[in-house]
């Protein structure tokens, strides 16, 4: 049989002795870490916080791995971003758009804000 399928005999052997193999052993012993980091960020952390995480366990591992680890898990990180932008032109205090005004006596520029909102 082994020489149909073009195995050696102590690969046939070891597989007999080992059914799953040893990243597939790996891999459910990280999904496991990862199930418990992503419960103890509550839903927060994407791979590369948890990939940090981990190494900071003394876990090696690559954030590809880890993207892959959490899609076979059906998770993902719940953070949402929401952009606040500055309001056209036509809409900011006249005042500071005349030219003859100073800077120090115009309103401050308003900026983009980048805020996060937790569930």
């Amino acid at each position: 049989m082994c020489r149909v399928f073009r195995v050696s005999n102590s690969s046939f052997y070891y597989w007999l002795k080992n059914p799953q193999g040893k990243r597939l052993i790996d891999d459910n012993h990280l999904m496991i870490e990862i199930s418990k980091i992503y419960a103890e960020s509550k839903g927060c952390y994407g791979s590369p916080r948890i990939t940090a995480e981990l190494c900071s366990r003394g876990i090696i591992i690559s954030r590809p791995r880890v993207a892959r680890l959490m899609r076979r898990l059906g998770i993902k990180s719940d953070s949402v971003l929401f952009w606040a932008h500055h309001p056209p032109l036509e809409e900011r205090d006249r005042r500071s758009l005349d030219p003859s005004v100073k800077w120090e006596n115009r309103s401050p520029p308003i900026r983009d804000v980048m805020y996060k909102v937790l569930f």
